[in-house]
């Protein structure tokens, strides 16, 4: 009998398990992360440079005639990211319904995001991660002209 993966019993035929690693389905690098980002592998770096870049070539200057362009182009860097969960107010996306919130909105939602134990050390979550990376990148993507109007 000649060494193979399969044995026979008994008329019967037996295969050996194999394990099948399990892969994590997304459409873009950034939404397969489970957890927080490790930024000490290759993989963690990668994803965070291709967060954080700009936008676009050209920085946006704070227009209302860009915006809607500058808006699309971070939904669209948030879809790639796995920013999702970051991206939502009291249930509703910012991208498409940012008329409705006020700025104590925004910071409360932003305090909800770091969190500190009774030393007052920043614990590491991905919430915090993700929204580190969207303010990068919002920096990295708007002029000085503009971010000296917010």
């Amino acid at each position: 009998m000649s060494s193979s993966s399969t044995s026979t019993t008994a008329g019967t035929q037996t295969t050996p398990a194999v394990a099948t690693p399990t892969i994590t389905y997304a459409m873009s690098p950034g939404q397969a992360v489970q957890g927080i980002y490790d930024y000490s592998t290759n993989t963690g770096m990668k994803q965070r440079i291709e967060a954080t870049k700009p936008l676009d070539d050209k920085p946006y200057d704070g227009s209302s005639k860009g915006l809607s362009h500058f808006l699309s182009k971070l939904s669209h860097r948030a879809l790639d990211s796995g920013w999702g969960s970051i991206t939502k107010v009291q249930g509703h996306d910012i991208f498409t319904k940012y008329g409705l919130y006020t700025v104590q909105d925004a910071c409360i939602k932003a305090l909800v995001r770091f969190h500190f134990d009774s030393a007052g050390i920043r614990i590491t979550m991905w919430d915090a991660q993700a929204s580190w990376q969207m303010m990068s990148c919002l920096m990295n993507s708007c002029s000085a002209k503009c971010l000296n109007k917010v």
